[in-house]
């Protein structure tokens, strides 16, 4: 358990709420995903990464061993100027 809420914590520095990410793949869904971008709205207890999509879908990744692909787009971050 407190391993678990050590790896969220380390998702939360890495991914704070209105990181931009782009989706690479999803292991669990049949979706199209090629350059579907979104941005981080919440860390679950569980780790896993919610993210608003911008064609308006709300899903979230899994990062535990490569079960989603996905990047960080540098730089940015909703909001910023």
């Amino acid at each position: 358990m407190h391993s678990r809420r050590k790896e969220t914590e380390e998702f939360e520095s890495s991914y704070p709420v209105g990181t931009r990410v782009k989706l690479q793949f999803l292991d669990a869904h049949g979706t199209e995903t090629s350059d579907l971008t979104g941005t981080v709205s919440s860390i679950g207890d569980d780790g896993e990464i919610a993210v608003t999509w911008d064609d308006g879908r709300i899903m979230r990744l899994v990062p535990r061993a490569g079960t989603d692909g996905y990047s960080v787009e540098e730089g940015a971050k909703e909001g910023a100027q």
